[in-house]
């Protein structure tokens, strides 16, 4: 099977800088689902139509648990249609760190999950027959600059027992200084698995929770009355308890689809700054990069335009099929969040902060959060639990504060000097537009589009991304249109029109 592509072979740079175009979702459909009209109960309510989400409705729903899932949107409308879709264990350089952090146990822990989590997929789309392109296959963690880094997460594997090899030897079109190969790891296409799951679950889409008491949620036209919520929302939408918004930030990365490259036959992650993630898909090369804080400048000014030109360095002839980018939740500690909302909130439970390792993350979330619901053991409650505490901690927790007191008191103080004149056509700026501090952006045509920039999640002034034509919080991550209108959340609402 050939992949169309969604831009010419004349494509430029410029042509696709500010229009997210995203690979899965064109592959396959899946299944729409009514709004709910009405009031109803459940014994679980699961929040977001996600990996996570559907992942722990399904596991519920095989108990005979009358589970219901509900989404702002649709199914898979989120994160996860804009993931890489690798299953791996080889999650950067992150069992040193974590070994470190607490103890070469909690680290072998965490491994082991990440391992059988692989094995869990494979398991489920064979038993459920999914045509979703599964693939098992090796995964590199590879160095251009120095080799420490590798050399010391090849002595972690050893304690583990996790198959790993050193190697100069890869199919990149450049040396590099070492390799660390995974074997046995694995890659996919989510859709086709989403839609498989999702047919066994209770699903109402359109359907956006505003707000929630105790065990009741309000959404917009109906509540719903569970027993237990589950928090399956990317990000946790509901402030306190928790103060997730103090634990963990998101963080953007960039992919872009090419054809005519050569078949990748493993997977590719480099832990250098500037270093490029490789895998295939079909005929396609998906080749990502330039991790940064949401509401920052990314390190490269256009990173569509650095993948796009990296590329062809490598590969003249390869030509841009499609581009979009991620969204991922960061925490101080690089372990998830899963397993009770808060220790005052025993009948509330939450998956997030998956550290870019969305696949195996959800799985393992997902089973533990499951685990706990039904009574079960889990050796992983303790360890992700969202109310652990360690000292290492400490400091990113006051950065994210910091962050946050910053950008609020420009919410406060800030007076723009600049103007609607000082804006150029496709560009936007924070100014005084009649009378009131505004996010101006002007299109080709000249209209002008007016926002409130301060974001209705908790304040914080928004900053212009330029590359995705977006309002984007550098506080918690929320995300929004040059018109205003919301993308991603913890926010529940789009911004005010200030026309």
């Amino acid at each position: 099977m050939r992949i169309a592509c969604k831009f010419s072979a004349q494509t430029t740079v410029g042509d696709f800088m500010s229009i997210q175009k995203p690979l899965w979702s064109t592959t396959s459909k899946i299944d729409s689902h009514k709004k709910l009209s009405k009031d109803i109960e459940c014994d679980v309510l699961v929040i977001g139509g996600g990996i996570s989400g559907i992942l722990t409705a399904y596991f519920l729903a095989q108990e005979s648990i009358n589970t219901v899932l509900v989404d702002a949107s649709s199914v898979c409308s989120g994160q996860t249609k804009n993931t890489t879709a690798k299953i791996t264990s080889q999650h950067s350089s992150c069992y040193q760190q974590i070994e470190r952090k607490f103890s070469t146990d909690i680290a072998r822990l965490y491994a082991d999950a990440n391992e059988r989590a692989i094995d869990d997929f494979d398991r489920l789309i064979f038993d459920l027959k999914v045509d979703c392109d599964f693939i098992r296959l090796p995964s590199f963690l590879y160095a251009t600059k120095s080799q420490d880094i590798i050399e010391k997460e090849f002595e972690f594997t050893r304690k583990c027992r996790i198959n790993a090899v050193l190697t100069k030897r890869t199919q990149l079109p450049f040396d590099v200084k070492l390799a660390l190969r995974y074997e046995n790891q694995a890659q996919f296409n989510p859709y086709p698995f989403i839609s498989k799951l999702s047919d066994y679950i209770s699903i109402f889409e359109n359907t956006r929770v505003l707000t929630i008491e105790d065990n009741i949620a309000y959404c917009d036209g109906a509540k719903i009355k569970a027993k237990k919520i589950v928090f399956a929302t990317h990000y946790p939408i509901v402030n306190f308890p928790g103060f997730y918004f103090a634990r963990m930030h998101q963080s953007r990365s960039y992919v872009v689809a090419l054809k005519n490259t050569p078949l990748f036959k493993a997977m590719y992650y480099g832990i250098d700054k500037d270093d490029l993630s490789f895998r295939s898909y079909k005929d396609l090369l998906l080749l990502s990069c330039c991790s940064h804080r949401t509401g920052e400048n990314p390190p490269i000014k256009n990173p569509y335009q650095h993948l796009l030109e990296s590329a062809r360095v490598y590969y003249p002839n390869c030509q841009l099929c499609y581009n979009f980018s991620a969204q991922d939740c960061i925490t101080p500690d690089l372990l998830p969040y899963a397993g009770y909302y808060s220790k005052s909130k025993k009948d509330w439970y939450v998956l997030t902060g998956f550290n870019k390792w969305g696949m195996t993350n959800s799985m393992l979330c997902a089973k533990l959060v499951s685990d706990i619901i039904k009574g079960n053991k889990n050796p992983l409650q303790s360890v992700l639990s969202p109310s652990r505490f360690n000292m290492s901690t400490v400091k990113p927790v006051l950065s994210e504060v910091g962050h946050a007191i910053k950008s609020l008191s420009k919410t406060a103080f800030y007076i723009p000097s600049q103007s609607v004149a000082d804006i150029k056509e496709e560009q936007a700026k924070i100014v005084m537009y009649k009378g009131k501090r505004c996010g101006v952006y002007k299109a080709k045509d000249g209209e002008l589009f007016c926002v409130d920039v301060s974001c209705p999640h908790m304040g914080c002034t928004l900053s212009w991304n330029n590359v995705e034509k977006t309002w984007d919080c550098p506080c918690h991550g929320s995300r929004f249109t040059y018109k205003g209108e919301l993308i991603d959340n913890p926010a529940q609402t789009s911004l005010k029109d200030n026309r």
